[in-house]
């Protein structure tokens, strides 16, 4: 507060806030300008988000939300840009299709596993075996009544390993690739 605008803002206040007569006036100006600043402060104060404005917030955090999911799976679906070995996976039943892609890690490898008509809800595992026998686990899954496509990673290197196995829960191998 500046000038005329301060005295016309102080008689005001002086005329609806109490303060003794008999204080001195460097008091009086102090518990005036103490009043003004509350006011002032109150009035910049953020205000409550009216009740449309915030169901508008939350159609467009819906809305962006579906929108990155959406991003999210289209890409998701795209095979990586990275160099991958077809390999053959066989012994399938019969009604069972796979197909897989490898992929060789620094860290390990990774089996892209395009699978359908495998018992919708059953559990299913997939292990790597290494030349020198060790057996590596490579994750589980649950199948789905459509095919669908698992990435499925182990701490194997490439060149160690020499078989690929999908079992069911009674650990029997559906399918398997010789590498």
């Amino acid at each position: 507060m500046s000038g005329h605008r301060d005295d016309e803002t102080l008689r005001r206040l002086e005329a609806e806030i109490p303060v003794p007569d008999h204080a001195p006036p460097d008091e009086r100006v102090a518990v005036l300008r103490a009043a003004a600043e509350a006011r002032r402060a109150a009035s910049i104060a953020p205000r409550a988000l009216p009740r449309r404005g915030f169901l508008l917030a939350g159609v467009g955090a819906a809305a962006g939300a579906a929108a990155g999911i959406g991003v999210y799976e289209v890409l998701d679906k795209d095979l990586p840009s990275v160099p991958t070995e077809r390999i053959a996976l066989t012994g399938a039943p019969a009604g069972v299709s796979a197909t897989g892609e490898l992929i060789n890690h620094t860290w390990g490898i990774e089996l892209l596993l395009t699978i359908g008509g495998l018992d919708a809800g059953s559990e299913y595992r997939l292990r790597y075996r290494a030349t020198d026998e060790r057996v590596v686990d490579a994750g589980s899954f649950v199948a789905v009544a459509d095919e669908f496509l698992c990435r499925m990673t182990g701490s194997l290197l490439r060149e160690d390993a020499e078989t690929i196995e999908l079992l069911d829960a009674d650990d029997t191998v559906v399918v398997r690739a010789t590498l």
